[in-house]
């Protein structure tokens, strides 16, 4: 079987401006389980050892109307946030919308980007063992942040998708980390996908996978 973590520290999925008649809608009602059978998962992959840590508003599912708008080309599923999911429907125009939890960060994911040992908070964490009878499986994701544009160079929140288990050719994997920008072994946060601050103060950078970043 193979183990997946699903993290998501600081602020995700939360930033989005929306045109009018776009809406997103969240539910934090659902079970862990129920995110993980009924909205993450395929048919056909069988799941085992379902645990979650984060607080019971940072997880949640999600809708899209008109389905899949632009900048959420999803029609639905899992949100995760180190806040309130609730604070991912907006307006987010202008300012800034935090919601503290209290929690703690994640080890593994501070390992990921480099950060100082326990310099992560309220880390949104979905872990559980899955086997599919396929030769792949495949997850979508969007990281979005309440930081941007703002605070690029201030703050650096962070997602991460962690893999253990049998590696097909061969060993094992161990904490590998397949949440990467495309075509490269570059994290996926804040420091490394963005266009700048909108202050100017830290401008575009070169290598910064701008193309990515969608304001």
């Amino acid at each position: 079987m193979n183990k997946i973590r699903y993290l998501i520290p600081l602020l995700v999925i939360l930033l989005l401006v929306m045109p009018a008649r776009a809406q997103l809608n969240t539910d934090d009602t659902p079970t862990v389980t129920e995110l993980v059978e009924d909205v993450l998962l395929g048919v056909g992959v069988q799941v085992y050892n379902i645990t979650s840590t984060g607080a019971n508003r940072a997880m949640g599912s999600f809708t899209t109307l008109p389905s899949g708008f632009p900048e959420i080309p999803m029609d639905g599923g899992v949100i995760m946030s180190t806040g309130d999911i609730a604070d991912a429907v907006g307006p987010n125009s202008y300012g800034w919308t935090s919601t503290d939890n209290g929690r703690a960060g994640d080890a593994d994911l501070e390992n990921v980007i480099g950060a100082a040992p326990g310099s992560t908070n309220d880390a949104a964490v979905i872990e559980f063992d899955f086997y599919s009878p396929a030769d792949t499986v495949r997850f979508n994701y969007i990281f979005a942040s309440e930081e941007y544009r703002e605070y690029v160079c201030s703050f650096n929140d962070a997602f991460a998708f962690l893999l253990t288990g049998p590696n097909p050719s061969g060993g094992n994997y161990t904490d590998l980390n397949i949440a990467l920008v495309p075509g490269t072994s570059t994290e996926v946060a804040i420091a490394t996908v963005n266009n700048g601050s909108s202050s100017g103060s830290c401008p575009a950078i070169e290598n910064n996978n701008a193309a990515y970043y969608v304001d």
